[in-house]
C-alpha cells in the first residue's frame, strides 16, 4: 500500500519536565548508535510509518523494551517489529484475535512475554468479531457504528467468539511483576483504546512515549484519550497525521530528559 502521509517531526529535547512518582523509571536499553545504519528497510511494517517516526527517538538503543496492543500477527502493520529483529528489543505483546494469536505465537517466540485476551476495566468475557481485513477485528462491545456497518460483516457478527478481557494492570502484574517500565507503548485496538489506558496502574507501569490509534472516527474518545494521558504525566505531540485513516496520537513522558539523559549523552 502507498502512503503518503507525513509526519511533523517531534523533538526529543521538547520533552523535559520531570514528573515525580513513588519509583524512579530507567530504561533497559543501551547504546549501540551505529546498529541501524546497517539494518534492512524490509523489517519496517508500520501501516503508518509510525516505526519510522519511533527510530527518531529510539533509533540507536539496542535492547529496549515495548508494549504493544494489537499485535495481530507480530509481522503485519507491527509498530514493533523492526525494533525486535533490528535491535535486539523484546516487550509484552497482546492480541485479542484468536487467528492472529495462533500466528503471533510462531512469528514472536522471543518477547518477554504473549498474551491472548482482550484489554478493559473490569475481568469479564467479550463478543470478538473478526473483521472483512485482518487488522479490523475488535470486540462487539466497544465497536462503533462505522465499524459494525463497514468493519463486520453479518456472517462475521454472527461467528463472534468469546474472549477473556481483563484489566491491564493484572495482566503486566502478572507477566512481568510490577515497576516495569517500557521505552514505548503502541495502542491500536479499535476503539477500546481509552478502557485499555484505564485499566493501567500508572504507579507501577510507566512509558517513554505512548501512541495511539486515532483515525478520526470518535473524536470524543480522542480527547479522552489525551486527557487521561495528560493527567498521568504525559505531554500531547501534535502531528499532522492523526485524524487520517493510519492516525495516531502521540504522547512523550514529561521526564524524558532524566530517564535518558545517560542514554542521550552516550550517543
Amino acid at each position: 500500500m502507498q502512503l503518503t502521509t507525513e509526519y511533523v517531526a517531534l523533538s526529543p529535547a521538547a520533552a523535559s519536565t520531570r514528573r515525580t512518582q513513588m519509583w524512579q523509571p530507567k530504561s533497559h536499553a543501551v547504546s549501540c548508535p551505529n546498529k541501524a545504519a546497517t539494518l534492512n528497510r524490509t523489517i519496517f511494517k508500520s501501516q503508518g510509518k509510525e516505526d519510522l517516526e519511533l527510530f527518531k527517538w529510539f533509533g540507536k538503543l539496542c535492547n529496549g523494551t515495548y508494549m504493544e496492543m494489537g499485535a495481530l500477527d507480530g509481522i503485519e502493520f507491527s509498530n514493533t517489529h523492526a525494533f525486535h529483529h533490528g535491535l535486539d528489543w523484546k516487550g509484552l505483546l497482546l492480541e485479542a484475535s484468536p487467528r492472529n494469536y495462533e500466528k503471533l505465537v510462531k512469528n514472536r517466540p522471543n518477547e518477554l512475554a504473549l498474551v491472548h485476551a482482550g484489554v478493559c476495566a473490569q475481568a469479564s468475557d467479550l463478543h470478538w468479531v473478526e473483521g472483512i481485513w485482518t487488522a479490523t477485528g475488535g470486540f462487539l462491545e466497544f465497536a462503533t457504528e462505522f465499524h459494525k456497518e463497514k468493519l463486520f460483516s453479518k456472517k462475521q457478527l454472527e461467528q463472534a467468539q468469546v474472549v477473556r478481557c481483563r484489566p491491564l494492570r493484572d495482566t503486566i502484574k502478572e507477566k512481568l511483576g510490577e515497576n516495569v517500565y517500557f521505552d514505548f507503548y503502541s495502542l491500536d485496538i479499535e476503539g477500546a483504546e481509552y478502557a485499555a489506558l484505564e485499566s493501567l496502574d500508572f504507579d507501577t507501569v510507566s512509558f517513554g512515549m505512548i501512541l495511539v490509534e486515532a483515525n478520526g472516527q470518535n473524536p470524543i474518545k480522542d480527547m479522552a484519550v489525551k486527557t487521561l494521558l495528560e493527567s498521568k504525566g504525559y505531554r500531547y505531540m501534535p502531528t499532522n497525521q492523526e485524524n487520517t485513516k493510519f492516525g495516531s496520537l502521540w504522547f512523550v513522558n514529561k521526564d524524558w530528559h532524566n530517564i535518558y539523559k545517560d542514554l542521550m549523552y552516550a550517543l
